[in-house]
């Protein structure tokens, strides 16, 4: 016999009127599902897709089908983007404080500096028609009971995020349109060394600004995932929990305004370059936890009744961007990509996470050829341990004693590497936590 259960829903608020006035995001979520099983429930099937919008904080427990989800709206704020532009703010630099006056007037360094202060020619902007981010979210989950106490999962993850937020410059010198005697203006005046502020700014799509970066949300992100659980119910005193996550997560921009090289966009018209591999990309992760009770044959009273816990960690690095910091005269910027003329992962040295030989600097006045996030970097794997055994006292006191070590192996998990050409590019120069170590107890009354 076969049955199956729909459930759909639409529009299901989950805020209290009071905090329906106090934001402006969407408080709903739509949901489709579709769970399947057998009259013997050793075979489930479990097909969901969720519609929520971005930035809420979702609370879901576990389930074999669709769960109930509670949204937190979170405000989002636009006014901290555009606060220092003029009139609100201005600079000024002095290099000749003068000395405090002793009686009550003010400093004559501080009207000096209101008196000179100049706001910005550089600009922060959002559009009109801010949208806002949301994402949708597909599973399919085949569950199989294999016996009486092992349990086999596998399942499809996906989600799909849109109108993501995203920063970039429009007023961008247009090096593609730039003529032959622009380009020598900008010459003479690196070769004077006046800077090249004056000739750039009226070449620029917004002249007599620099700079005008403006906060959209027109990014967008793509995961896939295909996972596998296999658990080992509680017996002869073993519990068991083994996972593995093989997945892909491609986006435009993955830390919005954080500076990351893997997030500064690199030509405003060609957009497009971005679309990558997300910066917290692990195609594999692998992860076993398990709890064992000791048994004991001898000696019952000491040896009884100690458990021996652990988790094993195996995974792949995370993506990065090598770049240069060589400033660039013809766009007054000092971020660029490389030239690549080679296969990084290919003749790498000891110590480095890539062969920064195959790696150019581009010429003055050109992009770089290169992508967003085409290096990964190391891998993680890690087994932390621990021996915990409980002593009752007396009835309502107990007292347990811990042994744990963190990376009980000492395994070395390089972190980021150096990724500015213009340094020590390649070079890995920090590392996850060593081993830990920890003796403790702990009373209970």
């Amino acid at each position: 016999m076969t049955q199956y259960e729909v459930e759909a829903v639409d529009r299901l608020p989950f805020s209290t009127p009071e905090k329906s006035e106090r934001y402006r995001t969407e408080h709903y979520r739509g949901a489709v599902g579709l769970n399947w099983y057998r009259s013997d429930p050793t075979l489930q099937l479990t097909m969901a897709y969720y519609l929520q919008p971005d930035e809420l904080a979702v609370v879901e427990p576990h389930l074999s089908d669709i769960g109930y989800g509670q949204l937190i709206a979170q405000a989002r704020s636009t006014v901290q983007q555009v606060e220092n532009n003029p009139p609100f703010s201005a600079a000024a630099v002095t290099n000749a404080p003068t000395p405090f006056v002793n009686d009550s007037g003010p400093s004559r360094t501080l009207l000096d500096l209101r008196s000179n202060a100049q706001p910005s020619r550089s600009l922060s902007a959002i559009p009109l028609d801010l949208r806002n981010p949301y994402s949708m979210q597909f599973s399919l989950d085949v569950e199989q009971e294999l016996g009486s106490n092992w349990l086999v999962e596998v399942g499809y993850r996906g989600t799909r995020g849109v109108h993501l937020p995203f920063d970039y410059d429009i007023n961008q010198v247009t090096l593609g349109t730039l003529s032959q005697s622009q380009r020598e203006q900008i010459a003479a005046a690196v070769n004077a060394a006046s800077g090249t502020g004056a000739v750039l700014d009226p070449l620029r799509p917004f002249p007599g600004f620099n700079s005008i970066f403006l906060f959209e949300d027109a990014a967008t992100s793509t995961y896939h995932s295909l996972q596998a659980k296999l658990e080992r119910r509680f017996r002869s005193g073993l519990n068991l929990l083994a996972s593995f996550t093989w997945a892909k997560s491609i986006d435009d921009s993955s830390d919005f305004a954080s500076g990351d090289p893997s997030e500064r966009v690199l030509d405003s018209r060609n957009r497009r370059l971005e679309k990558a591999r997300s910066s917290f990309d692990v195609p594999r992760r692998f992860t076993v936890a398990f709890n064992y009770l000791l048994p004991a044959r001898v000696l019952k009273p000491m040896l009884g009744r100690w458990q021996v816990n652990g988790i094993v960690t195996v995974q792949s690095g995370q993506p990065f961007t090598p770049y240069t910091s060589q400033f660039d005269p013809y766009r007054n910027e000092s971020f660029n990509r490389l030239n690549l003329f080679g296969d990084p992962r290919h003749n790498v040295a000891a110590g480095l996470a890539y062969n920064p030989g195959v790696f150019d600097l581009p010429p003055l006045g050109t992009f770089g050829n290169s992508g967003r996030n085409i290096i990964r970097g190391d891998g993680y794997r890690s087994l932390d341990v621990s021996l915990f055994r409980t002593f009752s006292l007396s009835e309502a006191v107990h007292l347990q004693l811990r042994f744990e070590a963190e990376n009980a192996l000492n395994q070395v998990n390089y972190q980021g590497p150096v990724t500015d050409q213009s340094t020590h590019p390649g070079l890995f120069v920090a590392t996850a936590p060593p081993r830990l170590l920890q003796l403790g107890a702990k009373l209970s009354f």
